[in-house]
This record gives structure tokens, sequence and C-alpha cells, in this order.
């Protein structure tokens, strides 16, 4: 089994099992470091989930990833969702002094949350400059969620002309109705996982 299929797999258990994103970033920790080969080898993910006690918001835990981008449906500006207190890749929890700690924010109807890999923001042109992602995401903002993604990934394609590292997106949209009546369901998104390997 590969490392993505193996993440994804301790994903989906431990998403249906537990309470909260802390526990869920540690089980799939503990899944992975029994697989792994290498002891630089990690894996970057991005947990999210829309919890029924705060509605209007999300739940992020990020693992080494790079930083969702939310869109405001009324004033269409594009955040950087940077995680107050960085957490280690998964396969490095052990090292970090205290399990990661989800952080919050924003997620009204209308709202758009961006999820990608580094293929993405690390593409470069042929003069060498990378791609700048929250710029042509602005730009490229369309009623339609689906004409948005796929003008991104045009103007990505037209940016990198060949892409040499795998890349990902992944844009969700909150459709309503109100997040106050939400049915109190948890739902929860994962983007990743990415592997990579770095030497300490």
């Amino acid at each position: 089994m590969s490392t993505a299929a193996l993440v994804l797999a301790a994903f989906r258990e431990a998403a249906h099992d537990e309470p909260d994103l802390t526990t869920v970033a540690g089980r799939l920790d503990t899944s992975l470091r029994r697989h792994l080969t290498h002891p630089d080898d990690f894996v970057t993910a991005t947990l999210v989930a829309l919890p029924h006690h705060t509605p209007g918001t999300l739940e992020i835990v990020n693992l080494g990833h790079p930083p969702p981008l939310h869109v405001d449906h009324r004033t269409h500006a594009v955040t950087a969702l940077d995680p107050p207190r960085p957490a280690p890749p998964l396969g490095l929890l052990d090292l970090a002094p205290s399990a990661p700690v989800p952080h919050t924010a924003p997620f009204r109807t209308g709202d758009r949350l961006l999820l990608y890999t580094d293929g993405i923001t690390e593409a470069r042109d042929p003069d060498g400059r990378f791609f700048r992602l929250a710029r042509h995401l602005a730009e490229s903002l369309h009623p339609d969620p689906r004409t948005t993604l796929t003008t991104l990934h045009r103007h990505h394609l037209l940016h990198t002309r060949h892409p040499h590292d795998d890349s990902a997106l992944l844009l969700l949209q909150h459709t309503g109705p109100d997040p106050a009546d939400t049915d109190g369901v948890r739902r929860r998104a994962a983007v990743g996982p990415e592997p990579d390997r770095r030497r300490a």
C-alpha cells in the first residue's frame, strides 16, 4: 500500500470514531509511523472540520501543509489561514512538545475554502517566478465554484508550462442553509497527504 493510501485509509477510520481533530491527527501519526521505512519520511496534511457547536466556523489542524485560502463571499477577500501554532507533519508529531491544537476561522454561507498541495505554490514559470496562488484565486472568482477552479487550474498550467511536481486543488463552498440551522452532524475534509522526505 502506498503512503498516501495508508494515510487516507487511517483518516477514514479515525474520523468516523474520534470526536476531535487533535485525536484524529494522533491516530494518523501513530498509523503512519508503524509503516515508515526511513526516519526522515513524513507526510504533510491539513485536517478540517465543520463543528456543530460553533456554527459559521471551521476548525483546522495544519500538519506542515500549505495554509488553506479562505474567500469571504461578501468582500471576495482572500486570506491565508496560517496556523498560530505550527505542528510538525505526520510521522514527526512525537517531536513536538505538545499535541497539535486546532485553530478556528470563519466559514459562513457562501464562503469558500481552497486547499492545495505545495506543487501548486512552488511551481515556477520560465523566469523562475513562483505561482502567486492567492492573487490568481482572487482573479478567478466566479459565481460557479467549478468555473473558479477550472480557471485557476488553467492559470497554473499557463504559468508552469510543464509541471514537474504533483499538484492538487480542492475548493469547498458553504452552500447553506444558515450555519445556525445545521443538523449537528460533524463533517470533515482532508487535503493531502503529500509524501515528502527531508533530512533534519
